[in-house]
């Protein structure tokens, strides 16, 4: 919940320097763009960005009411952002190279609030997003 830009990263590592992490922008520049990029993060704080996917969303967040959505991730890579009630997604992409070992909910330039049903590992740490974000590590239970 916010009024625009939530970040959700996707990374290999609790600390993913100088390494490549998959970032979701939801609803940025002012709540009309959502995107999807491959990021290159440095130990200096530099990034670089690839965008793979950029799509309209128009009002998509707001400061006082929830957006929900389910965020699936499959074996394959493929990862959609379905809204609730709907039952296609606004938003797929796939053939990454970084499974999303780790997830972190981020903030940009507003306060954000995420409600999330993921179990948590460890204590959330704020490596891979400063000190505005939480880290999850998630377990996929195998399949029988």
């Amino acid at each position: 919940m916010g009024k625009n830009d939530g970040h959700i990263r996707f990374a290999h590592s609790e600390s993913p320097f100088n390494e490549y992490v998959i970032e979701l922008v939801l609803s940025g520049w002012y709540n009309t763009l959502s995107v999807v990029r491959r990021q290159l993060r440095r130990r200096d704080h530099t990034y670089d960005n690839e965008l793979l996917q950029e799509v309209s969303t128009v009002g998509l967040l707001h400061r006082a009411r929830p957006f929900m959505f389910k965020l699936e991730v499959f074996d394959n890579a493929m990862v959609t952002l379905t809204k609730d009630d709907e039952s296609k997604p606004f938003m797929q992409f796939g053939g990454n190279t970084v499974p999303p070992e780790y997830i972190a909910f981020l903030k940009f330039d507003v306060d954000m609030v995420y409600f999330y049903d993921c179990p948590l590992r460890n204590e959330p740490t704020a490596t891979i997003g400063g000190k505005n974000a939480v880290l999850l590590q998630c377990a996929i239970p195998p399949q029988s």
